[in-house]
């Protein structure tokens, strides 16, 4: 048994590696590597040992076979399995602080090893009606994922603006949607008007990016604008560069808290912008925090919003779980609360979070 003082201790947690079973543990670099191969018993070796390319060559000198069970535990928990290319075993660990298995496979690992994020817990911290599909997709893709919703949405809490547009909803040049639920906030205020979606048929449609598209398009509406960059900032450019703004009406149904620089920048360049609550974001009555002794694994939480990441901090203060972030805004966030970021997805989507996962998990 490893006693929980040792340093390695963690590490056999993350593997599985059970109290009763016999491993060799390293922390002092051997006189000899083949001495050590040659006990066929798994083995633990600590990074105090030397470098990660140190230890590599070490092992490969020693006649280390190619097929041998390999796997890597980095600092927050992440197990992966390694092969040798050329004479290191790959991927690499990212940080400074790993340990390395060799000659261990636990039996129930079986074909789920293989998938890409096998051996990796994800909290997913979406509001509880957007977690469950991903959620479903982390633990197809092999991990362990948890939902801990930190938002919930409702009706703004004057929704008198977005009644009184919708009166009028033919006289606007322009609607903007930043994001999915203002879109769905927006048809279910729309529906319960005088109005319908034919009083839409005068203006252009301009969304944040492709999911607020897809929302759309489910109502049958083809969006006339998608930027490049699926931020704020860039829904603001590919407007501006397409189209003048001086004498446009223009609606924008979003948030009830929300930043100000879409509609303060079109109101400089001439543009009458009326910005009008549709939803409101709010902490549910608690947030969670996901129980570790099942997955054995340090969590990796995972935000997709600035209030996912100020909900979540302002719950669990002590926790400093790393994270993985939908956007750079959301990880300039979580940067701010003190959380380590891992990386941010390359297109700011859901789907844009899983694609970095995944070429995270392939490194």
């Amino acid at each position: 048994m490893i006693p929980e003082t040792h340093k390695l201790w963690r590490a056999a947690k993350d593997l599985k590696i059970g109290p009763t079973e016999s491993v060799i543990l390293v922390t002092e670099a051997p006189r000899r590597w083949d001495e050590l191969l040659d006990t066929q018993l798994p083995i633990l070796i600590d990074n105090s040992v030397g470098s990660w390319d140190l230890v590599c060559a070490g092992l490969w000198e020693a006649g280390c076979p190619l097929d041998v069970p390999a796997r890597s535990v980095e600092a927050h928990g992440r197990v992966r399995p390694l092969n040798w290319e050329q004479n290191v075993l790959s991927p690499k660990p990212e940080g400074p602080e790993w340990s390395l298995a060799l000659r261990w496979t636990h039996p129930s690992e079986g074909w789920r090893a293989r998938l890409p994020l096998w051996g990796q817990h994800f909290v997913v911290t979406r509001a509880e009606q957007q977690a469950a599909e991903l959620v479903g997709r982390l633990r197809d893709l092999g991990a362990t994922a948890t939902a801990a919703p930190t938002i919930t949405f409702r009706e703004p809490d004057d929704p008198k603006l977005i009644k009184e547009a919708l009166e009028s909803l033919s006289s606007f040049h322009w609607v903007l949607f930043t994001s999915p639920n203002g879109v769905e906030f927006f048809m279910e205020f729309l529906k319960s008007s005088c109005q319908d979606l034919r009083a839409l048929g005068g203006a252009r449609l301009g969304t944040i990016g492709p999911s607020t598209a897809k929302s759309l398009a489910t109502y049958g509406l083809k969006a006339d604008l998608v930027p490049s960059e699926f931020v704020a900032e860039g829904l603001l450019e590919a407007l501006t560069q397409q189209h003048p703004m001086r004498g446009q009406r223009i609606l924008l149904p979003r948030a009830q808290v929300a930043r100000t620089v879409l509609p303060d920048r079109l109101r400089e360049l001439g543009a009458d912008v009326l910005v009008a609550p549709v939803y409101k974001t709010i902490t549910p009555d608690s947030v969670s925090l996901p129980s570790l002794a099942d997955a054995e694994l340090i969590p990796i939480l995972l935000f997709t919003s600035s209030s996912t990441v100020e909900n979540w901090t302002e719950a669990h203060p002590e926790c400093r779980w790393p994270c993985y972030c939908i956007g750079p805004i959301t990880a300039a966030t979580a940067q701010n609360r003190g959380l380590k970021v891992l990386g941010v997805a390359a297109e700011y989507t859901v789907d844009g979070l899983v694609e970095r996962l995944l070429a995270d998990g392939h490194q």
